[in-house]
């Protein structure tokens, strides 16, 4: 059928490019070489390189790997640091939250010409480096 030529096509392809592949990160050298499998994550191959190649502790893999997949996380909440990020304890469902339209186009109130109501509060550097949300755009 059409699609299992095509799912061998793409195989190929992915094998052939990932074979001799040259990872960007310089200092980088991947455990067992580039034994990594199918690079899904049900392969037991690919979970086995995931589990030795954990590059770095707060970075993790080389740009090569897939974050969003569930080895890939696994690994990282056993083995990696753990982070907390202000922006994500903020983003809770806050009624503060400032709507993505009061960036670009302000609120027409009662012309008074006041900045848009702010549904959210700011993150903490915001305010300590005196960072605004910009309301007009100056071309000179």
């Amino acid at each position: 059928s059409f699609s299992s030529i095509t799912n061998a096509v793409a195989k190929v392809s992915r094998d052939v490019m990932t074979a001799k592949w040259k990872y960007s990160e310089p200092s980088f050298e991947p455990i067992d070489g580039n034994n990594f499998g199918s690079g899904y994550p049900s392969d037991p191959k690919c979970k086995e390189w995931t589990e030795k190649n954990l590059g770095h502790p707060i970075f993790g893999y080389p740009d090569f790997a897939r974050f969003s997949w569930a080895p890939m996380k696994k690994t990282m909440d056993e083995a990696g640091v753990t982070m907390r990020w202000e922006a994500d304890d903020e983003e809770e469902d806050d009624p503060q939250q400032m709507s993505l339209n009061a960036f670009v186009v302000p609120k027409k109130s009662n012309g008074s010409g006041e900045q848009p109501k702010r549904k959210r509060a700011r993150l903490g550097y915001h305010d300590k480096l005196g960072l605004t949300a910009v309301t007009e755009l100056v071309v000179s």
